[in-house]
This record gives C-alpha cells, sequence and structure tokens, in this order.
C-alpha cells in the first residue's frame, strides 16, 4: 500500500524555506505546518522571522477524529490537537499551522510536537489538501518524517540544575559522550537544548540508538540552493533588519514578563539581546554575537542536510514547482 505523500521543505535559516513553502502551497493546495521550534511561540515575531500574517481561529474544519492520536491528550503538554488545529495562521490565505500556540515559558517537548504533527497531516489530508512541512529544526523534520520512537521523558530540576553549571564546551562534551548522534541535528549554541538532548539520552538512552518504526508518509524533501557567502551576508541583513523593527523592545516584553531564562529565551538573538538588556553587554556586541551565533548555526544545518541523501536543492521556485509535478503522479 503506498503511503501518503507529503512536501519537506527543510535547508538554512535565512535560505527562503517559508516562500518555497509558500508558493507551493499555493500551486498545489496546500496547506503548511511549521517546524521551527521557536515560532510555535506567542509574542515572538520579530525576532523569529515570522511572515507577516493573521491568527485566526478555525472552527470549520475541526472533525471528530480528534482522536487521531489519542495518546497525546494523556500527555502532560500545554498543547492539544484540538488547538493546535484551531489556532491558524493566515499568511496569504494559506493557512500555517504550529506558530504561536504556546507561551513562552511552556515547554512543547520532541515527543509531543511528533505526535501534533502527526495529528494536523492527518487532518490535512483528510480533507484533500496537500501537507507542507516547512522549517529549519532538522530534529523536528527527522522525528516526524522517520518516525521516531522517541521517550517521552520527563524534565528532571536536579540533573538540569547541575548541568547547568557547566561552561558551554563542558555541556558540548558531555552531549558528545552522552548521544553522539545528536551532536548533528542539536543546535550546539543553544544550551537550553543540549540540556535537554542529555537529559533524554540519561533517561531515554536515545544514545544506544534511534529507534525508527515505520515511515507513515512518502516525502519530497527541497531545499533553497544558496551560495554560502550570500546566505550569510542574508544572516547579517536579517539581523540588522529585526533591531530595526524593534527586537530590541519585543526580546524586553517577554523577558520582562516571563523571564530572560526561559527555554524561549534561549534561540539566537534573543539569548544574546537579552545579556545587553541585562546589562552583560552593549548593544553593539549583542548584535554582532547574533549574526555570528546565527551564522555558525546555518554552516551546521547546511553540513546536516548536505550529507541527507533525499534533498533536491533548487535554485528557484520554477524547479521546486517540476519537482514536486512529478513527485504526486
Amino acid at each position: 500500500m503506498s503511503l501518503p505523500k507529503v512536501i519537506a521543505v527543510v535547508g538554512t535559516t535565512a535560505s527562503g524555506k517559508s516562500d518555497l513553502g509558500l508558493a507551493l502551497a499555493k500551486q498545489f493546495n496546500g496547506e503548511m505546518i511549521s517546524l521551527d521550534s521557536r515560532q510555535i511561540y506567542k509574542y515572538m515575531n520579530i525576532g523569529t522571522n515570522k511572515d507577516a500574517g493573521e491568527e485566526v481561529i478555525n472552527d470549520s474544519d475541526i472533525k471528530a477524529d480528534l482522536q487521531i492520536e489519542d495518546t497525546l491528550e494523556q500527555k502532560d503538554s500545554p498543547l492539544s490537537l484540538e488547538e493546535a488545529l484551531r489556532n491558524v495562521y493566515l499568511v496569504d490565505d494559506i493557512p500555517n499551522y504550529m506558530i504561536s500556540v504556546v507561551e513562552p515559558d511552556e515547554i512543547l517537548t520532541l515527543a509531543h510536537f511528533q505526535l501534533l504533527a502527526f495529528g494536523l497531516i492527518k487532518n490535512i489530508l483528510n480533507r484533500g489538501k496537500l501537507p507542507i512541512l516547512v522549517g529549519g529544526t532538522s530534529l523536528y523534520t527527522s522525528a516526524i518524517l522517520e518516525n521516531w520512537d522517541i521517550p517521552d521523558v520527563k524534565p528532571d530540576p536536579n540533573l538540569r540544575n547541575d548541568l547547568d553549571q557547566l561552561s558551554d564546551v563542558e555541556l558540548i562534551k558531555h552531549l558528545e559522550k552522552a548521544d553522539p548522534k545528536a551532536m548533528e541535528t542539536i543546535d550546539l549554541g543553544n544550551r537550553r537544548r543540549i540540556i535537554r538532548a542529555i537529559e533524554i539520552a540519561t533517561q531515554g538512552r536515545m544514545n544506544k540508538s534511534v529507534n525508527k518504526l515505520e515511515p507513515k508518509y512518502t516525502p519530497l524533501y527541497l531545499a533553497p540552493e544558496v551560495d554560502r557567502e550570500k546566505l550569510y551576508e542574508r544572516i547579517n541583513l536579517r539581523v540588522d533588519k529585526m533591531v530595526e523593527e524593534g527586537l530590541v523592545e519585543e526580546v524586553k516584553t517577554v523577558g520582562e514578563k516571563y523571564g530572560y531564562d526561559t527555554v524561549a529565551m534561549t534561540g539566537h538573538a534573543y539569548q544574546q539581546i537579552g545579556k545587553q538588556l541585562q546589562g552583560e553587554w552593549e548593544l553593539d556586541q549583542a548584535i554582532e554575537e547574533s549574526k555570528k551565533v546565527t551564522r555558525h548555526y546555518a554552516k551546521r544545518q547546511l553540513t546536516w542536510w548536505r550529507k541527507h541523501g533525499d534533498v533536491k536543492w533548487v535554485k528557484d521556485k520554477k524547479v521546486g514547482s517540476k519537482l514536486v509535478k512529478e513527485f504526486l503522479k
């Protein structure tokens, strides 16, 4: 039996994934699911580079099949499948899911995100539309499309406190020992994600091997092809534009309400601007550090997806459109 087909637009930050995904959604009757670990947070728009859109509550297409993944409803998740389906972010009238769905101080684990994505994809398919997964968080993409069997590891406050005492270098060495494979997918500039990966490896034993179940979908992986120097230039310009559009005020608003040490605030730019607002750095230093860590992250993303044998690198939307047409035949 053939598996349902889905499109996965992957690649690096600032490469044009959202534009490509949106163009394909318009052409092929698609709906988009954001696989971005920072765009899930409310009130964090500028620093996560959310497209200009409109948040709406969708009542018309919620079916009675919300038991798609009823195990999800039994877990301690800040977001139910019904809420994920109802909270739609419209960009040019194209529905986007998993954008602005949880508070900045809430934790949505990889296991929960995976189950939500399964439910969203099934709902989109049931309505005769094409699921288009868009995002740079390779961990999310792999967990969903390779159907990882993820242990639902609860937070361990004592372990987290011990790990938080370590330096960044010590944390990375600890992760390398606990879970070498995670070194390829985790953002090594994000302390909270490193600590969470160690926590999972320690309790869930994911370091021995990621158990992959039978895949649920047949995916087409597409990635925008961008020259590395041009990509780095885009990243630098994007950070400058974020600052011009009010990034500092956004970080201040979220930081004062939810705290500067929440998981959401460990993202690129938020962490660096947060240090400036707390008096640790000057603004110029925070901006330059934001650019640097984002460039390093893009380099790791590029390396990861280059090693992925199934990715089709496309230079423009026309090439992407042609590949999708052939894929859907």
